[in-house]
C-alpha cells in the first residue's frame, strides 16, 4: 500500500565553505523545513520511503559573498520498520 506524506520544521543549519585564495568560513542559522514524499508498505511494519524537502536558511555569509536567501533542496530514500 501507498501512503502520502508531508513534513515540516524548524531547525539549526550547520554550514563550512572553503575557498582557494580565501579563509574559511562557517556559521549556524535558523531555517526551516517542508516537504513530502511517498511511503509504501512492503509488510505490515516496513515501509520504504521517498522523499523530498525544501530547506530555507536566512543569510549564508562565505569568505567571497554572502547569499540572502540560503535555500535548497534534498531528495532521500530510506526504510522504516515500526514497533
Amino acid at each position: 500500500m501507498w501512503h502520502p506524506i508531508v513534513t515540516g520544521g524548524v531547525g539549526l543549519y550547520h554550514y563550512r565553505s572553503f575557498e582557494s585564495g580565501a579563509g574559511n568560513g562557517g556559521d549556524t542559522r535558523p531555517g526551516v523545513n517542508l516537504g513530502g514524499g511517498l511511503e509504501y508498505f512492503y509488510s505490515r511494519r516496513g515501509t520504504i520511503t521517498f522523499e523530498t524537502l525544501y530547506h530555507a536558511v536566512n543569510e549564508v555569509k562565505t569568505p567571497l559573498t554572502t547569499f540572502n536567501n540560503g535555500q535548497f533542496w534534498t531528495v532521500g530514500v530510506g526504510v522504516k520498520r515500526y514497533f
